[in-house]
């Protein structure tokens, strides 16, 4: 009797020690699946936040490249010289091509701002403001009868003459910010 009692608590031993180790056998494998889950997922999100961060540096640097561009195109002589040959001789034609010239380019840049430090787009609005108040104010120096010409010349004159080019540390305030980026 004592020997199949004891054989049966070997038997149940046995079954027990089985039934434990398959248990931690078990939990191992769950974790070491869980780990390889977890360290998978946490690789596909890097990457994924790799991927999104050279989308936006490329959009931010196309951005600034934009609004250089901009800025170049509203230098006064650049913009003088673009219109003059596309518009009647009078002065108040010629300003108002300059004033819609200025604003359709300025509005198709509009969006940049996204990409840009607020400062930035301060800086570019403020050139575009300077630039519209200098024609203006140079439209008030003439009469009606000034050739678009005259008139382009003292706008030149007149945004040269300015104590503060905002113009100027538009554009070098962008290609320091840009070259940050890089």
């Amino acid at each position: 009797m004592y020997l199949v009692a004891l054989v049966l608590i070997l038997k149940m031993n046995t079954e027990l020690i089985f039934l434990i180790a398959l248990i931690v056998v078990s939990a191992t494998i769950l974790l070491i699946i869980r780990n390889f889950m977890i360290n998978e997922q946490n690789k596909r999100t890097s990457e994924l936040r790799m991927v999104k961060k050279e989308k936006t540096l490329l959009m931010q640097l196309q951005a600034y490249e934009r609004l250089l561009v901009l800025l170049e195109r509203l230098r006064p002589e650049k913009l003088i010289s673009r219109n003059l040959g596309s518009t009647s001789k009078s002065k108040t034609a010629f300003q108002k091509k300059l004033l819609q010239n200025i604003n359709q380019e300025f509005e198709h840049n509009f969006s940049q701002q996204l990409y840009i430090s607020s400062q930035a787009w301060q800086l570019v609005q403020s050139a575009k403001e300077d630039l519209l108040k200098c024609i203006h104010v140079s439209a008030s120096e003439f009469k009606e009868e000034v050739s678009a010409l005259e008139y382009g010349n003292s706008i030149i004159k007149n945004f040269a003459n300015q104590e503060k080019n905002t113009l100027k540390l538009s554009i070098e305030y962008i290609k320091q910010e840009a070259r940050q980026l890089l």
